[in-house]
């Protein structure tokens, strides 16, 4: 089965043992680079989601596969999962993904599983771990929802420099309506 939960986008959540997968540390993720793509595309076509304030906001972006673990002695967390989530072309984060465990608190709060103050470590195929809480139940356009609380790490990976041409009389963008 599959949950769809928002968490700051649409994620398709599954149990990765309901597809006879199992996610351990540094694992190689081709199969799920592979199954979320498909996944992802067959839920597109066959459900209408929209979000209930945002109506341009209507499909599910990324697919999360997790596995529920045994909490580490070094975590105070109340449940423990590990997960591989994939996007785009079949991409896979290599966090644990921030939206990602928004969207894993939002389920297992919508599913009675985690109570609100209690904390959720989410760990990435490559060891990376947030941790999350439910900071309070809140209405969303009539729907029940939460207010989250991410913590972590996150690491600079680039720099950019934009350049403005001041005779590029684009240089404040453009809209196409």
């Amino acid at each position: 089965s599959v949950d769809v939960s928002y968490g700051g986008n649409f994620f398709a959540i599954i149990d990765s043992s309901s597809l006879s997968q199992s996610i351990t540390k540094n694992r190689e993720t081709e199969s799920f680079s592979r199954l979320g793509k498909k996944i992802r595309e067959i839920i597109n076509e066959q459900e209408d989601i929209v979000h209930p304030q945002y109506p341009h906001i209507k499909d599910v972006s990324c697919v999360a596969f997790y596995d529920e673990q045994a909490i580490p002695e070094d975590s105070d967390a109340d449940k423990f999962f590990r997960n591989v989530v994939t996007f785009g072309n079949g991409q896979v984060d290599r966090s644990p993904c921030g939206t990602g465990t928004c969207a894993k608190l939002a389920q297992l709060y919508g599913r009675g599983i985690l109570k609100s103050s209690q904390k959720l470590s989410n760990e990435s195929v490559i060891g990376t771990r947030f941790m999350g809480r439910i900071q309070e139940e809140i209405d969303v356009a009539g729907h029940r929802g939460i207010k989250p609380v991410i913590s972590g790490q996150a690491n600079v990976t680039g720099y950019s420099t934009f350049v403005i041409d001041p005779n590029d009389f684009l240089k404040h963008g453009f809209v196409i309506v």
